[in-house]
């Protein structure tokens, strides 16, 4: 029922080459679960029982992973849907999956791996990726790819009481850049079961659509904000920005505070007097 009046303005299936994002005879069985979660979270609502971060925004769904095995091949799937994305006229893309079995550590620079290298392109065209950072920590330097982006926000996961998930990968990328960018809650987050009903699960696939909600909503509130801007302002407000590191990275996002955060670039004046705004 939360998905009852989802804007869903396109979709294509980028590994099966059609338009159903969802499961299809040949698929492997539970294609689309994992979407079905991510996309509640940031889409959903049934009135007075579930609500997600950005119910009235309209969604491009693009499916780009093979549950079946992990392989190379699958970069060049979330470039074209990355691509897609954008001609389609996207301005935000919500990526819980990530890539490093074919990297080691010293190449997640933010210029090696094939997917970083297109989110950064993106997010030079006005496409922001907010990418879930990874679940292999506590070590250092356990982030995947695309999350080693310099222009991708990479999200790691928190609990209910703000305490960093163990499992939420960390920093530095390899050229000593802080990562994560910020936290949202990843453990225990509530989302539509594929079968029926809610349920709750572990991740910071669950963190980067919560990020992405606060995200668009952000968006709509400043429309004269670019994306980065956006970052700006949500790095600014969250719980650590003035001392990030690399397991929460500037902290707990607070999307009421960055609504409100001026930029120190230049002076915000009000639309019908031109007087300057305080604060």
């Amino acid at each position: 029922p939360c998905f009852a009046g989802i804007a869903v303005a396109a979709s294509w299936d980028f590994v099966g080459n059609d338009g159903d994002v969802g499961y299809t005879p040949g698929d492997p069985v539970g294609t689309g679960d994992h979407g079905t979660r991510v996309l509640s979270i940031m889409a959903g609502n049934e009135p007075g029982v579930y609500v997600g971060g950005a119910p009235e925004a309209e969604f491009i769904l693009a499916r780009t992973e093979d549950i079946s095995d992990e392989y190379a091949q699958e970069e060049d799937y979330w470039v074209f849907g990355l691509e897609w994305c954008e001609g389609e006229g996207a301005h935000l893309v919500s990526s819980s999956l990530g890539y490093i079995d074919w990297y080691q550590p010293g190449q997640l620079d933010g210029n090696t791996a094939v997917t970083t290298r297109a989110a950064d392109i993106a997010a030079s065209r006005g496409l922001l990726v907010v990418n879930a950072v990874g679940n292999d920590g506590p070590g250092d330097t356990t982030l995947v790819a695309p999350a080693d982006g310099d222009s991708v926000f990479a999200a790691g996961s928190v609990n209910s009481l703000g305490e960093l998930s163990e499992y939420s990968s960390r920093g530095p990328t390899a050229d000593g850049r802080i990562k994560p960018d910020g936290c949202a809650r990843g453990e225990m987050t509530v989302f539509a079961d594929p079968d029926a009903g809610y349920s709750q699960g572990n991740g910071t696939s669950f963190a980067a659509p919560i990020v992405s909600g606060a995200f668009a909503g952000l968006s709509q509130a400043h429309p004269e904000w670019s994306m980065m801007r956006i970052v700006e302002a949500v790095r600014a407000t969250s719980s650590r920005a003035g001392s990030p590191d690399n397991g929460f990275g500037w902290g707990v996002i607070n999307a009421h505070a960055a609504l409100l955060h001026r930029s120190v670039a230049g002076i915000v004046r009000r639309a019908d007097t031109g007087e300057p705004l305080s604060g």
